[in-house]
């Protein structure tokens, strides 16, 4: 059957201090989906909804077709690995490892043990023994080898050196196409990951802001460059983003899906040029703004 993820109208908080607001996402069969947005905005809280590790206060969650509460086979169908993951700490990985062979029927042992040698971990070892970075390795290479149908990644690089993390995205790639499933990452390093993911989700101000195809909105925003004048002139009418017109440098972000705009655009000689999805997504959650920034160092 086709997993599907179905969130309707749900809202979480604690007392007066709401998390969630009424948020609505629909997902179905296999993807690799980034989930993007500042600190505090509800990641996590939406991914401890989605495994049925909290209960909505408003709406509901349903995951193929069943709240993940309620369920414990659909709950066997999800991992959830982010930062409240714990192991006990005297245990070597060997025997972490048995846990996963009885909790989760598709974990691949031959797959989780080539991770570890290439990572350089000794499964002899407790997991308190490992770095933080390793510790951070250890729980990506148990989720990844259990291969859920439903797999929830919560900031899962933390801790890891740049060379670890690049093998990790590597593998999350290539595991995903030998293993199709609904693989959710969320991270705050979607400039390393934007090559690999087909499937963005934006959380901003207690909402889900944008879901859709990474496709699609890689085509959604565009930076012109060129004279300030021209510049101007063609922006009459259109969703600009942000303006920039200097000694140095004149530019406009423009949001459109019209491509006879873009097409008028080249032929004045203006340079035109698309946006990167980290920069994209920086624009939609407004992060670009620096108002406020050269007070800092004013007497």
């Amino acid at each position: 059957m086709e997993q599907s993820i179905m969130i309707e109208d749900v809202s979480f908080g604690y007392k007066k201090d709401m998390v969630l607001s009424h948020i609505n996402l629909e997902l179905k069969g296999n993807c690799l989906a980034c989930m993007i947005g500042n600190n505090g905005v509800g990641k996590t809280t939406l991914f401890k909804l989605i495994a049925g590790d909290m209960i909505p206060v408003e709406g509901k969650i349903l995951v193929d077709g069943v709240s993940p509460e309620a369920s414990v086979e659909i709950k066997r169908n999800i991992i959830l690995s982010d930062a409240d993951t714990k192991f006990p700490r005297n245990l070597k990985l060997s025997e972490i490892m048995s846990y996963f062979q009885e909790s989760y029927e598709n974990f691949d042992e031959t797959f989780a043990r080539k991770l570890f040698e290439l990572f350089h971990i000794n499964e002899k070892k407790a997991f308190k023994e490992h770095s933080l970075g390793f510790q951070s390795i250890v729980k990506f290479i148990f989720a990844l080898s259990a291969r859920a149908p439903i797999t929830l990644l919560d900031e899962p690089v933390i801790g890891m050196d740049l060379g670890a993390r690049r093998k990790a995205y590597k593998i999350l790639l290539r595991e995903y196409i030998e293993h199709p499933r609904m693989i959710i990452v969320s991270s705050h390093m979607l400039n390393e990951m934007e090559e690999i993911v087909d499937y963005l989700i934006l959380i901003q101000d207690q909402k889900i802001k944008t879901a859709c195809e990474v496709d699609k909105l890689s085509n959604l925003m565009f930076r012109i460059d060129g004279d300030a004048s021209q510049l101007k002139e063609i922006a009459t009418g259109q969703k600009i983003i942000r303006s920039t017109y200097s000694n140095l440098v004149n530019y406009i972000i423009v949001q459109t899906e019209d491509e006879s705009f873009l097409n008028k655009v080249a032929q004045t000689g203006l340079s035109v040029s698309r946006l990167s999805l980290s920069d994209i997504c920086m624009y939609q959650l407004n992060d670009y703004e620096e108002e406020g920034m050269d007070a800092l160092w004013e007497e």
